[in-house]
């Protein structure tokens, strides 16, 4: 099955005022307590690379005839099937050995007739079953089936509740670092009151293979299930985090050699024009740029630092014309005797930044690629945009604007917070500058 936004589905099909709208968030008392009669014999959909949890709504292509022939049995008589996932997504017609052995009771809640000339159907999972065998597969798979019934935990386990603050703190974070999901998922995810219905949401959505989604929906214990949620989610965010992390070291550097590159060129076009000799006023310059650099540190192949700072001595006139780059000569002592001929290490440059407003990354949020931060404003949390500078220290941003001294800003959790919410300030509570 190919992948669908239903979110612009939606907005394409359900954009009449007279259409119904559907919606995307579980009841976790329905959920558990419907006894709606499902039969022990189901029409059966195979699905490719794609795993249905219940109280979840997902859109599927349809692709194959037989797949076809049975949704629109299903949703003409208004009756259930079950669908399921493929262990090998290459099989064109599975049997029963092809597929696994747990899956979903659903419902066709509308059949869409795309521009393109294909069929999709938007689907909503209702119950876990296990699938005992299949009956005869035309016009299409037909399986005996045996409902799993979903554990009911109570509201007064800690644990549980805690795991499930954890879960969606995780899915707010994998929707901050990831570019292709809406930031509407986080809003959703934020007016998830049902447990249940947030371990199927948040297994459905997250970015992760099919065949981990199928080892979730096989584990009966809901705890148990949450906890390995977790545990994806936890491997997902470190790579998102690193992913991030790499590619604003990478722009930051292009974006400051292309900068300094440009404006050298400028500077050399103007000289030429007044008469001036470029290269010696560039050398000039260099040398003066050299004189007024801080003290740098030397970072040694094994990760540590060479313990006395050294100067950089002198920057070469030469431009490298591709990257924009030059070579920069640094002294240091070797009273250690840790530097010897032939070693390699790189050389630290420090950034000063003084009188500024430093605040914990963890008081920020992203929306539209824009950084913002709950202010306390007469007791309620209000949304302000902030400009950080593009250096930090993994942990915490250098404000650049949007805050001043004595703005009291919620410090942790900023993603759970809506716009509105009561406020207490601890006493004396304050930013501080630096």
């Amino acid at each position: 099955m190919n992948k669908i936004d239903l979110k612009d589905i939606l907005q394409e099909n359900l954009a009449d005022e007279n259409q119904d709208y559907l919606s995307i968030l579980g009841d976790e008392k329905e959920m558990l307590n419907d006894h709606t009669d499902i039969p022990d014999t189901l029409p059966i959909l195979p699905l490719r690379n794609t795993v249905l949890f219940p109280g979840v709504i997902i859109p599927i292509n349809i692709g194959r005839e037989k797949s076809l022939k049975l949704i629109r049995y299903v949703y003409k008589s208004s009756v259930p099937f079950g669908v399921i996932a493929q262990r090998d997504t290459n099989t064109e017609n599975p049997k029963l050995e092809d597929l696994y052995t747990i899956g979903t009771v659903a419902t066709v809640l509308k059949i869409l007739e795309m521009p393109d000339g294909t069929t999709t159907a938007i689907i909503q999972g209702k119950k876990r079953f296990e699938l005992e065998d299949i009956l005869y597969d035309e016009p299409y798979h037909v399986g005996k089936i045996m409902i799993k019934q979903e554990e009911s935990i109570t509201e007064e386990d800690q644990e549980y509740n805690a795991i499930g603050e954890a879960l969606k703190d995780m899915a707010l974070k994998i929707v901050k670092y990831s570019s292709n999901i809406p930031n509407e998922a986080g809003f959703a995810l934020k007016n998830i009151e049902s447990m249940l219905f947030l371990i199927n949401f948040i297994s459905s959505n997250t970015d992760i293979d099919y065949r981990n989604k199928q080892e979730l929906l096989e584990i009966d214990i809901l705890k148990e299930r949450a906890t390995k949620l977790l545990e994806l989610l936890g491997k997902q965010v470190k790579i998102l985090e690193l992913k991030e992390d790499i590619q604003k070291k990478v722009k930051v550097d292009l974006d400051k050699q292309q900068r300094e590159y440009l404006l050298h060129q400028q500077m050399k076009t103007i000289q030429n024009e007044l008469g001036t000799n470029p290269v010696d006023e560039d050398l000039q310059e260099l040398e003066e740029a050299a004189k007024k650099m801080p003290a740098v540190k030397l970072i040694l192949n094994d990760g540590s630092v060479l313990p006395d700072s050294g100067r950089v001595e002198s920057i070469s006139g030469v431009i490298n014309t591709s990257t924009g780059t030059a070579q920069v000569r640094a002294t240091f002592p070797n009273a250690s005797h840790l530097l010897h001929s032939g070693a390699n290490g790189n050389v630290e440059v420090p950034v000063y930044y003084k009188d500024v407003i430093v605040i914990p990354q963890a008081a920020t949020f992203e929306l539209q690629d824009k950084v913002l931060v709950y202010k306390v404003v007469d007791g309620k949390a209000q949304s302000a945009n902030i400009e950080v500078a593009p250096n930090n220290n993994g942990t915490e941003y250098i404000v650049t604007q949007g805050l001043n001294v004595g703005d009291v800003i919620i410090a942790e959790g900023a993603g759970l917070v809506r716009e509105g919410t009561p406020v207490g300030t601890a006493q004396g509570a304050q930013n501080q500058g630096k």
